[in-house]
């Protein structure tokens, strides 16, 4: 017997499993009144770990904004591109083009400000 035919008998053996015990349940079932507290449990739970969340998210980008403007992170940006956009042409090891530079870098400021759009989006 192969493996094929084992899986098969298996499966086939789960589905007759599955049957028997959905027609037991079927005869067994006995609804326990609760007075709508598990719909006020479920209504709590994933709204306030929801919240939860996205105030921690909104906390640490905050925080991460907060560094970068305190050891004034534009200017080591600023310095960085100045420097790239002076010594790039004069560097024969790299066959970059500006365009296609300038082009990379458009492609990463618009992804980053969608990503935070969308984020803002999903906290309101």
């Amino acid at each position: 017997m192969d493996m094929k035919e084992n899986n098969d008998e298996l499966l086939e053996l789960t589905r007759d499993d599955e049957l028997l015990v959905e027609q037991f349940m079927a005869g067994q079932r006995h609804d326990v009144a609760d007075h709508g507290f598990s719909r006020r449990v479920m209504r709590h739970l994933p709204g306030r770990a929801y919240r939860l969340n996205r105030l921690w998210t909104i906390f640490c980008c905050a925080l991460g904004v907060a560094f970068f403007v305190s050891i004034r992170g534009w200017d080591v940006v600023m310095s960085t591109l100045r420097m790239l956009a002076k010594t790039l042409p004069a560097a024969d090891i790299f066959f970059v083009s500006p365009v296609a530079m300038v082009l990379s870098m458009f492609a990463i400021m618009v992804s980053m400000v969608y990503g935070t759009m969308k984020m803002l989006e999903r906290v309101q």
